[in-house]
């Protein structure tokens, strides 16, 4: 395994489990009665759903992650096509994944507390 077959791996499962879990959030707000105060309640069946779409594309980004881990694992990459793009790792990932994490950990903590 090279850095960059680590660095695909890793982008992939951050944001499985960043879009896992908003929503993980978005159940968690419902089981409790707290989506009322954070959606309109017209809303609140759209969000519901939405917490359905990104529970399906964090699984996508499962298989993505298992797939890009058996392919570094085996040593068997296809000829690079160029059509994917290969993940930073500086401060800016931290960055732009730190956007989504910071709100998701207050969140998440806002419904421990409570």
């Amino acid at each position: 395994m090279n850095r960059t077959d680590i660095a695909r791996v890793f982008h992939y499962g951050l944001r499985s489990a960043i879009l896992g879990g908003f929503a993980t959030y978005i159940l968690l707000l419902v089981r409790k009665g707290g989506l009322a105060e954070k959606v309109e309640p017209g809303m609140a069946v759209i969000v519901k759903l939405s917490a359905m779409g990104l529970y399906a594309l964090a699984i996508c980004q499962l298989l993505l992650l298992a797939e890009a881990a058996w392919e570094a694992a085996s040593g068997g990459q296809d000829e690079d096509c160029g059509c994917g793009e290969t993940p930073s790792s500086g401060i800016g990932a931290w960055l732009k994944y730190g956007i989504f994490l910071l709100p998701l950990a207050f969140g998440m903590l806002e419904l421990w507390i409570l």
